[in-house]
């Protein structure tokens, strides 16, 4: 253990006293004091705190994760072209040990600049705040965002299927059902005619703070002609105690909006009824919610500092994995070398996952008839591997940090956990061991 400190420590010492990485510590602090002096907003007080928040953030740690890239790509080749890594390998250190101490030491730089890149831009998030703090009271919330309570997914699609008689289908009329149920259910809106009544139930893990307001929040898709005559009454009330609040929504001039509601009257119940009655005249058109995507109840749960230290884990989780990638493959190739394929796998999981988003569109153009010989064999294996490198990406890149923070959403323990399990200790872990099997059958120039 002392031999990976000392190492950590060496390699901590050493990028401080680099002039490129200076160079980027400069250019990440020009970012995150300049860039929320640049930005207007869009007009109201919290969209502009929630840009200084994503924006900042996200040019930021988009340039640290490169040059955390490239860093760990240099760490080891620039050992092995200086010829001082075959004098490590005599002393009594292991190699994993030297990986270990090069990735330690790494992850101590990016703690250091990641927490300054947080603790500035909250700083500056403050300072806005602190010019008009009424309207920006929710901002300094963190919370829960808790959706109706309805029917699993896949127990909706099944039901779905059995009745459109999708069992007399041949298999595979069915697997295309089944994929366009599965991509357009969850976004199906229901329509509530006037004179009729929707109610949904939420369920809380404990009762919500009387001295703090919760949040209902609507995505309706009403009909733009019809929004400002539609008037639908709503009451919130405790599905045991029947305590609640009234509130009527009548302007319907944008599709998304949250409505505060007096914590203090719901009671101490944990499961709520949002009863909601259409109450339009003759002239109003229906009301359009897609109850999985436009409902959710928000309820505070921790403060901005709480959540923000909670997506700063999940970014330096992600900057573990790229550190532990481009120490890994510091060891495989010389620098140049390394930079291109860290940087070239970065990319193609990056533009995979993108693509993957769009499964319809990938699964259509896996039935294509390509004309030629060269298509029918490279189209294929294209989005074979955009489906494998999704796949494996997808428990790394998972979570959304900067969209919960700016959104005043709290980050929910199981992504803390889930990046702690994945990004910190097994994919690090398999890096470890790759590097330490090649280091150990590699010639070094002595």
């Amino acid at each position: 253990m002392r031999a990976i400190l000392a190492i950590a420590r060496l390699t901590l010492r050493e990028a401080i006293r680099s002039r490129l990485v200076i160079a980027i510590i400069l250019l990440l602090l020009l970012v995150t004091l300049g860039l929320p002096a640049l930005l207007t907003g869009d007009g109201t007080p919290i969209g502009l705190i929630r840009m200084t928040i994503s924006y900042t953030l996200a040019v930021a740690f988009g340039l640290l994760a490169v040059a955390t890239l490239w860093t760990g790509c240099a760490l080891v080749s620039g050992d092995i072209a200086a010829r001082t890594l075959a004098l490590v390998r005599v002393k009594p250190v292991g190699i994993w040990q030297l990986w270990l101490g090069k990735w330690i030491g790494l992850l101590l730089l990016n703690l250091l600049v990641l927490t300054g890149l947080y603790s500035l831009t909250l700083l500056s998030v403050y300072r806005q705040m602190a010019r008009q703090p009424a309207a920006t009271a929710v901002m300094r919330t963190a919370r829960r965002m808790v959706k109706p309570d309805l029917p699993p997914l896949a127990s909706q699609i099944d039901s779905v299927f059995h009745q459109l008689q999708g069992g007399g289908l041949p298999p595979r009329e069915q697997r295309d059902l089944r994929r366009r149920l599965r991509a357009e259910l969850p976004f199906q809106p229901v329509s509530l005619q006037r004179g009729l009544s929707w109610n949904w139930t939420f369920t809380l893990d404990r009762p919500p703070d009387p001295g703090r307001p919760v949040w209902l929040r609507f995505r309706f898709d009403t009909d733009a002609y019809t929004r400002a005559w539609v008037r639908a009454d709503c009451r919130l009330a405790g599905a045991a105690s029947g305590a609640g609040v009234d509130f009527v929504l009548d302007d319907f001039s944008t599709r998304v909006f949250e409505v505060p509601l007096a914590a203090g009257d719901l009671g101490t119940d944990t499961v709520f009824t949002l009863t909601m009655t259409h109450t339009g005249d003759e002239t109003t058109g229906p009301l359009l919610l897609q109850p999985r995507q436009g409902l959710d109840l928000l309820v505070p749960r921790a403060t901005l500092p709480g959540n923000a230290l909670r997506a700063a884990l999940l970014h330096f989780a992600l900057l573990a994995v790229l550190a532990a990638i481009g120490v890994t493959c510091g060891t495989l190739f010389s620098l140049p070398v390394a930079a291109f394929c860290a940087t070239g796998l970065l990319l193609a999981v990056v533009i995979s996952s993108f693509v993957a988003e769009d499964a319809e569109a990938l699964h259509d153009a896996a039935e294509v008839e390509c004309p030629g010989f060269t298509q029918r064999v490279f189209t294929p294996f294209a989005i074979q591997t955009t489906r494998w490198l999704s796949a494996a990406a997808q428990p790394t890149l998972a979570s959304s940090p900067l969209r919960s923070l700016a959104a005043s959403e709290l980050i929910p323990r199981e992504a803390l956990r889930h990046a702690v399990a994945v990004n910190l200790l097994l994919l690090p872990i398999v890096c470890c061991g790759v590097a330490a099997l090649v280091l150990r059958r590699r010639e070094l120039p002595g």
